[in-house]
């Protein structure tokens, strides 16, 4: 966005509200190093650094931790009902680590609430938990579509009735589609909740468009029905719908959303008879 690198959620988030809100970006890793000339649209604290050190330390501990029945009782049942291997004991000591270690920083920069974009990941659920220990609000915001197949967001059984210590107090939604999934496994406890907020990417793009005096995100095309496709990867792109988009390809106006982290490869933008020019990134 001219011309500078921009996160679609906390950059958008940063240009709606930091006017009377103080806004802070913290990020894990730092990209700068590998995307040299590049300039960033706003300042962002890199905790890389201090990641690093805090894992040294926490392989250093492990060494000294024996097994735990308990531990080696859950792997196997893992394994048996789902047929893959996890180490149990060395993800919940990381976890609880991260989050005495994400106490740290909250306290440093004298956090009231804390945004996250994907909980389910051992940064995520520290900062949840250290959150809750601390009392302090955790909301995360939507970062893709959620549904009946998204196992991290559906299908949640036996919910406590105060909530799970590793997941976010609020769940910020696009729409209200997306946060009936949500309220469907998290009515009946007093501690997670869902609201509507909207696409602040959505937002902030309106916004541009209302400054700069355009009528349209998009180029303009036909009167055809547009489709937009969101992807997830070659392993998650159906032969039906590659058969589908060649068979429909003039019928219709296509356009694709790769997943940031997972772009199609060029044979099967080839076979889909998709230009680059029609990838929404």
């Amino acid at each position: 966005v001219s011309k500078k690198l921009f996160n679609r959620y906390s950059d958008s988030f940063q240009n709606l509200y930091s006017k009377n809100t103080k806004v802070q970006v913290i990020e894990l890793y730092d990209f700068k190093s590998n995307l040299k000339g590049e300039k960033f649209d706003k300042k962002i604290i890199y905790i890389h650094f201090l990641l690093t050190i805090e894992k040294l330390k926490f392989y250093l501990s492990l060494l000294l931790k024996r097994g735990d029945l308990k531990f080696l009782e859950l792997e196997k049942s893992v394994n048996k009902h789902f047929n893959f291997d996890v180490d149990v004991k060395k993800d919940i000591y990381w976890i609880m680590q991260l989050s005495k270690f994400y106490e740290k920083i909250i306290k440093t920069y004298n956090c009231k609430k804390v945004f996250l974009v994907c909980f389910y990941r051992p940064d995520a659920m520290a900062i949840c938990l250290a959150c809750k220990r601390l009392n302090i609000s955790t909301v995360e915001y939507q970062h893709g579509i959620q549904n009946d197949n998204h196992h991290m967001y559906s299908n949640w059984t036996k919910i406590p009735k105060k909530g799970f210590d590793l997941l976010p107090k609020y769940f910020w939604m696009w729409e209200e589609i997306f946060a009936r999934k949500i309220i469907e496994w998290t009515v009946g406890n007093n501690y997670h909740q869902v609201f509507v907020g909207g696409n602040l990417w959505l937002s902030y793009q309106k916004l541009m468009l209302v400054r700069s005096k355009k009528t349209s995100l998009l180029k303009k095309t036909s009167n055809k029905i547009k489709i937009l496709v969101s992807l997830q990867g070659d392993d998650f792109l159906p032969k039906f719908l590659l058969d589908f988009v060649k068979k429909y390809a003039n019928e219709y106006d296509w356009f694709f959303r790769d997943h940031p982290r997972l772009p199609i490869s060029k044979k099967n933008r080839d076979l889909s008879s998709v230009k680059d020019d029609e990838i929404i990134l």
